[in-house]
């Protein structure tokens, strides 16, 4: 081959070669600019990880260290235990009857009552009743909340 030939190939070659590689750089390019760079993805993570504590009775703390160490409470269809990062008591209840779901209330709230709490309604427990849809809509909404307790606590 002479040269006037071998120079349209080698020019051609070349051309090919740096179209190739400009197109791979802006596909890296495009690749990065949608990947969260490091230190954003740790300052999301960290934003999900924050607590928030629901704002509560002002009596709320001292009724709940009377408790707390008897927390998490667990029996064959209960639990109740403090969350922390939210601030909150949290008492499920898996019943196959809304006559099952008040006796078992009816039991957490009297041995709350028995670990010395003198206002059960300042720990303002949230009940989650675990149930078929059915049970649920047989028991009556203000059986969800702490017997005795208004809807919502005072602010004192």
């Amino acid at each position: 081959m002479t040269l006037t030939k071998i120079k349209p190939v080698v020019i051609i070659t070349v051309a090919v070669i740096t179209a190739i590689l400009i197109i791979l750089i802006f596909g890296i390019l495009a690749t990065k600019e949608k990947t969260p760079k490091q230190n954003q993805t740790n300052t999301t993570q960290n934003q999900s990880k924050k607590s928030i504590k629901l704002p509560q009775a002002k009596n709320f703390d001292d009724e709940l260290v009377k408790l707390k160490s008897s927390l998490p409470l667990q029996g064959p269809n209960y639990s109740v235990k403090f969350n922390g990062s939210l601030n909150i008591i949290l008492a499920e209840v898996k019943a196959n009857s809304a006559q099952e779901y008040l006796d078992t209330k009816t039991k957490i709230e009297e041995y709350i009552k028995s670990e010395e709490v003198d206002n059960i309604c300042a720990l303002n427990i949230f009940w989650v009743v675990k149930a078929s849809p059915e049970v649920r809509n047989a028991i009556d909404v203000n059986d969800t909340l702490t017997t005795g307790c208004p809807v919502v606590p005072p602010k004192n």
